[in-house]
């Protein structure tokens, strides 16, 4: 056999094997790629589902954080209608000791809540990095940061709120103080118009009894006179031999002092 025949029958042969070496292989690049967006899909399912945890976690704060603010409003109208009195002020002091025990316990919660986030987010970020393989490196990436930014998104919201609940409880505390302002004011012209009361009742008992001694003395100087007189016509009717008419003593008029 001559050699150009036994090079073709070698390439006719590596051929045949050739064939076969290929399809695998595209069926292996297939298979790598399906498996690639698989995961890729799996870690969008992930991320969707913890942002919308997430979403439901802030939803939930959002209102708990009105309920709290009605509750707040509330109490301080409240506080408002029963600071007026000292007893009520005293009932007035430990409700607002209450609630602010009620505060710290709802902070304590929020605390709570954004740390069981974190903590939750935290475990799902390493599950997530430890499951995830070489080929899908780009889509975790995105995937975590994602998650990454709805946190951060979340952080931001959970810091506008307590601000927001501190600028809240500072205006109620300036509130409760103006409110105290004028209650003090209040129970000082009370005072000073039951003094000035006591100083009129007191001007006007004086007074009285001033008329009634003025009263005393007219009449006292009245029946003097009167005696006087009597004697005086007594005196000249013995003189002359008559008799006066009888004497009939005058009822003194009485001042009547209301």
């Amino acid at each position: 056999m001559s050699r150009p025949q036994r090079s073709w029958r070698r390439d006719v042969s590596r051929g045949s094997e050739t064939g076969p070496s290929e399809a695998a292989a595209r069926a292996d690049r297939e298979r790598q790629q399906a498996e690639r967006e698989a995961e890729r899909q799996r870690l969008e399912a992930i991320a969707a589902t913890e942002r919308d945890r997430l979403q439901l976690e802030a939803m939930r704060a959002e209102a708990a954080t009105t309920a709290e603010r009605d509750r707040a409003v509330i109490e301080q109208r409240r506080l408002e209608a029963a600071i007026l009195t000292r007893r009520e002020r005293v009932a007035a002091e430990r409700e607002w000791a209450a609630a602010a025990a009620e505060k710290e316990r709802f902070e304590a919660v929020i605390n709570a809540e954004r740390e069981s986030a974190a903590t939750a987010a935290a475990a799902e970020k390493q599950r997530v990095i430890a499951v995830t393989s070489s080929a899908a490196n780009a889509d975790r990436d995105r995937a975590v940061a994602a998650m990454e930014a709805e946190q951060r998104r979340f952080q931001m919201e959970q810091q506008r709120w307590a601000t927001e609940e501190r600028q809240r409880e500072a205006q109620r505390a300036e509130e409760l103080k103006r409110l105290e302002v004028e209650r003090e004011k209040i129970a000082a012209e009370k005072e000073r118009a039951a003094e000035e009361r006591k100083a009129l009742q007191a001007a006007r008992a004086a007074e009285i009894e001033r008329l009634l001694a003025v009263q005393k003395e007219c009449t006292e100087e009245r029946a003097r006179r009167l005696l006087a007189e009597q004697q005086i016509k007594a005196v000249s009717s013995q003189a002359t031999g008559t008799f006066p008419p009888p004497f009939f003593t005058l009822r003194p008029r009485i001042l009547r002092l209301t």
